[in-house]
């Protein structure tokens, strides 16, 4: 099993970021090919992430955005909470449990009962989580504008199981 350490700089926090590639398992390995680009920020631009004036700062000010786009809808539903995830970045709660959370604005990751999480990975709605592939968790690729709308569709499912509404 080899291990990829991935390093972004957000707030000037560094956070590590783990993508376990297992290359005996296909669907393992198709994750960590899809999640790998979506991570990486251009090397060239690592001494100017504190600025917003270059490439890097404007992508982390992307970043931030659709987080905090997200985040807004999310908490306006009733009694969802947020707090810090355990892992890193932001979890959103309801009723007491983990509706998913999410790894500033390029990805989050959401537990679904397998059934579930089996149809969104068949119909292209999410990848298997990047670190536990056999599990119910999926991993969700923030890449565009559109991105956010599907990933606020899937805490709706989530909110809307958890919270019996």
């Amino acid at each position: 099993m080899i291990i990829g350490a991935i390093w972004y700089v957000r707030n000037v926090r560094a956070k590590l970021i783990f993508v376990l590639d297992d290359y005996k398992s296909g669907e393992n390995n198709q994750v960590s090919r899809k999640l790998l680009p979506s991570l990486i920020l251009p090397s060239s631009s690592i001494s100017h992430m504190t600025t917003t004036t270059s490439e890097s700062g404007r992508m982390l000010d992307v970043d931030d955005n659709i987080f905090k786009k997200v985040r807004s809808e999310l908490m306006s539903w009733p009694g969802v909470t947020s707090q810090p995830h355990r892992f890193g970045g932001t979890e959103f709660r309801v009723n007491g449990r983990e509706m998913g959370h999410m790894h500033g604005g390029r990805f989050a990751d959401l537990p679904f009962p397998m059934s579930i999480r089996n149809e969104l990975v068949k119909g292209g709605r999410a990848l298997p989580h990047h670190v536990l592939p056999n599990s119910g968790w999926i991993t969700f690729l923030i890449n565009e504008e559109s991105d956010v709308t599907a990933l606020i569709d899937l805490f709706r499912m989530q909110y809307e199981r958890l919270s019996n509404h």
